[in-house]
């Protein structure tokens, strides 16, 4: 199969999917712990890591089924759709769970520096999980064989 015929909706789907999820656990568990044991998670970092982690599972998935790598475009054009999507969610769960957040953004410059290298970050990860992922299925694929 050409890499142009290869759809990335069923990946950005579980992608968003199972980012969703784990935005909504993390939630539910900081509430819990915070209303019943009264202690404050350090989860500030964990998107990132979950990130990397759905991107590497992403990337593991699409060798698994195509048996090839896309090409550059491909992977470039399924991180900036993940990121987006990660952005969306994360957009909207500071919305929900921060009520000053406007007065966080009163300077615009400001606003656009944390949102540009956050989602350079994002980029970044999900990218580096997506290549990483295909490395680990074909190594699998690799040492199965031999």
């Amino acid at each position: 199969m050409n890499n142009s015929q290869i759809s990335l909706w069923n990946y950005l789907r579980e992608f968003t999917r199972v980012y969703l999820l784990i935005s909504i656990n993390l939630t539910v568990l900081m509430v819990i712990c915070l209303v019943f044991l009264d202690v404050l998670l350090p989860l500030q970092w964990i998107a990132y890591v979950v990130r990397l982690s759905i991107g590497a599972n992403i990337g593991k998935s699409f060798y698994s089924k195509h048996k090839q790598h896309p090409n550059t475009k491909a992977l470039v054009k399924l991180a900036v759709f993940c990121c987006l999507i990660a952005f969306i969610i994360d957009g909207v769960s500071a919305y929900l769970s921060l009520p000053n957040l406007d007065r966080m953004f009163e300077s615009p410059f400001w606003a656009l520096s944390i949102l540009l290298v956050t989602q350079t970050s994002s980029f970044g990860l999900i990218w580096c999980g997506l290549k990483q992922g295909m490395r680990a299925a074909e190594k699998a694929e690799i040492d199965c064989i031999s």
